[in-house]
């Protein structure tokens, strides 16, 4: 897996300080049943705000959580399944650290349903 090089932070909705990705999504990737531009494409989603598959009322709890560093959460559909797992999801939690000018959340974690 090559290393994923997060959205400028003054640009993103959720910038992104540490970043975990799990094994399952790794071995995915190695294989290319998870493509770099399908992970790409979901990560840059969600640091812009696009919360993908998340319902209306998750939504607003993403909402209310940019304010004050508490979970906010991903979805997406993959492009095919990976064992019983259809989608990707993405959380970013831990609160906030700053780097000067932004607010980062201080971990964001890549992972398959299963794997939670």
């Amino acid at each position: 897996m090559r290393a994923y090089i997060p959205m400028d932070p003054a640009q993103a909705t959720v910038g992104i300080a540490h970043m975990v990705v799990t094994g399952r999504v790794v071995a995915a990737m190695d294989d290319g049943t998870i493509t770099t531009e399908f992970f790409d494409e979901c990560m840059n989603r969600h640091q812009r705000g696009d919360w993908g598959l998340m319902n209306a009322e998750d939504s607003q709890v993403n909402e209310a959580a940019l304010e004050v560093g508490s979970r906010v959460m991903s979805a997406y559909e993959l492009p095919q399944p990976i064992g019983r797992d259809k989608q990707l999801w993405i959380m970013s939690y831990g609160g906030f650290i700053t780097d000067g000018e932004s607010r980062l959340f201080a971990e964001t974690e890549v992972m398959l349903p299963s794997e939670y």
